[in-house]
């Protein structure tokens, strides 16, 4: 019976030490992600800028 106990508890250790490597996998993951999102952001923003400077100098010639 004993033995068994350590077995489950050993068993419950691992199955804990996996669920969290997969956490801090999936929270790697998703701040690749957000720093991606916010490049994408950036890059558009960049691009509304240069395409407003274009359409000032256009208007004013």
């Amino acid at each position: 019976m004993e033995n068994n106990k350590k077995t489950n508890w050993r068993e419950t250790e691992e199955k804990l030490a996996q669920l969290l490597q997969d956490a801090e996998s999936k929270k790697n993951y998703a701040y690749e992600v957000i720093g991606q999102i916010k490049k994408q952001r950036n890059l558009c923003l960049v691009g509304w800028i240069i395409t407003g400077l274009v359409l000032l100098a256009i208007i004013s010639f």
